[in-house]
């Protein structure tokens, strides 16, 4: 009662503006009601338990999701090292075909800067050949020796038009001059020679009556840069003739690519050599075969 008189005759302390607030609070506190009810605490109490296991599940799902992720991951860089490799091993083996092809006709590189002088036909110094070279065929080609072909007379060449598919037949004795080229689809060497023959023979064409026949030899497929789709793609301006065996190569005694023989009007052997000469050096072959015998 004493409470309750004090707050009714001093209205004023703790009084809210409605009046109300004070008077309850007075009321709580002279009934004694200061802790919560018992329910409330027990559920409370039931709460923590079950939020620290939510926690801990989800702690565990991000680390198996996470361990899940790393394992798929391994397995997509496994594959990924495994294709590698074998691209890698692909290419070892482009490599080491390359390789053979280098070392093929890495000895016909030239590193003079004029072309060879031709040789007289039927000097003192020509060799005949060996009993069982048939009539028109040059022996073997060796840059470390004096050439036995010089002043031999190289028989008719027959082969396909690399670009009309008509049979070709060639008289190296017809009285046209001629400087041949043999070459091979797949030799880098030739690769170069080919474009620049290609840009320089058109301008000089009408200049010279010497005749540039260019032999396409030891066909291969599967060594790259197929012949057909070659041709096709670079319209060379000079004739190519198609040797599809092989044949000519060995007629003509070729041994290393690029191979060149210069023959006179009667088909003889004036000149061969080896290896990827620069256009000085073949205007300076076409200017010797002009003026020889002048």
């Amino acid at each position: 009662m004493g409470t309750l008189w004090r707050m009714g005759t001093e209205p004023h302390i703790g009084e809210e503006s409605d009046g109300s607030t004070s008077v309850i609070e007075a009321e709580s506190m002279d009934s004694g009601a200061t802790a919560p009810p018992s329910s409330h605490r027990a559920s409370s109490d039931r709460a923590w338990p079950i939020a620290i296991a939510l926690m801990g599940a989800l702690v565990i799902g991000l680390v198996l999701a996470t361990q899940v992720f790393l394992l798929s991951s391994l397995n997509d860089t496994k594959a990924e090292i495994t294709s590698l490799q074998s691209q890698l091993g692909d290419v070892d083996d482009s490599v080491a075909a390359l390789s053979d092809d280098v070392a093929d006709v890495a000895e016909s590189v030239e590193d003079t800067s004029t072309a060879p002088p031709l040789a007289s036909g039927g000097s003192s110094n020509v060799q005949p050949p060996a009993a069982s070279l048939p009539a028109g065929f040059l022996p073997r080609f060796d840059r470390n020796t004096a050439d036995s072909a010089l002043g031999l007379e190289l028989g008719q060449i027959e082969g396909i038009d690399g670009y009309t598919e008509q049979l070709v037949n060639v008289d190296p004795a017809d009285g046209t001059r001629r400087i041949w080229m043999v070459w091979a689809h797949w030799c880098p060497f030739c690769q170069q020679e080919m474009p620049l023959l290609s840009d320089w023979y058109p301008t000089i064409e009408d200049r010279y009556n010497t005749e540039l026949v260019t032999v396409s030899t030891n066909i291969d497929p599967s060594r790259g840069n197929p012949l057909n789709e070659y041709l096709v793609a670079e319209q060379f301006p000079f004739q190519v003739v198609v040797d599809a065996e092989s044949d000519l190569a060995v007629k003509m005694g070729v041994s290393a690519f690029p191979f060149w023989v210069i023959t006179d009007g009667n088909g003889e052997v004036l000149l061969r050599t080896t290896g990827l000469l620069q256009i000085e050096q073949i205007e300076n072959l076409f200017e010797q075969v002009e003026n020889f015998g002048a």
